[in-house]
């Protein structure tokens, strides 16, 4: 039978991140290569694969493989294929996009949703980006050029402006700016 299994690992570094007073702001993936090994037995080794390689790489060694385009599935939420909503839906998305891959999986993404509300999408990106999101660095590297300046102006200004009468000041303030 089976003496090694080799779990898919996430792809992120734990350098730097591993500590005990702020794990649960981790993705369980970032402890992978210390967890796996206490899974295994005398019979079975259950090892890390691909651990070195980034999820924005592993999306990039499969765009181009049919299968994918008919049977990938990375979506968190239980039921039929995948949302489009979920965070590992939305990264894929993001990934697919920089790569330029988006219509290859129209079959079991929602790309035409993802197309028509992209710039929701990329505000969403940049939102994740700023506050430390792992796994999107690669493809917000791509796609940060088409984000607009306005958009990230609006979304930094939002969080200075935390309580609702100053965002509804700044928002009168803007809307004047706009109009000359």
């Amino acid at each position: 039978l089976w003496h090694r299994y080799y779990y898919a690992s996430a792809g992120t570094s734990v350098e730097g991140r591993l500590n005990l007073k702020e794990n649960e702001i981790h993705p369980p993936s970032y402890y992978d290569l210390i967890a796996l090994p206490a899974f295994s037995i005398s019979q079975l080794r259950i090892c890390n694969e691909s651990a070195l390689v980034s999820r924005f790489e592993k999306t990039r060694y499969l765009v181009d493989y049919p299968l994918a385009h008919k049977y990938l599935n990375v979506c968190l939420r239980q039921g039929e294929g995948n949302c489009g909503h979920c965070p590992k839906c939305t990264r894929t998305l993001w990934a697919l996009d920089a790569l330029g891959k988006l219509d290859a999986f129209s079959e079991i993404l929602p790309i035409s949703e993802y197309k028509a509300k992209r710039r929701s999408y990329l505000k969403e990106l940049y939102k994740a980006h700023i506050d430390g999101a792992s796994m999107i660095d690669e493809a917000y590297a791509i796609l940060s050029k088409e984000i607009p300046l306005w958009t990230k102006l609006m979304v930094r200004l939002k969080r200075k402006c935390r309580n609702s009468l100053c965002w509804k000041l700044l928002q009168t303030i803007i809307r004047k700016v706009r109009r000359g």
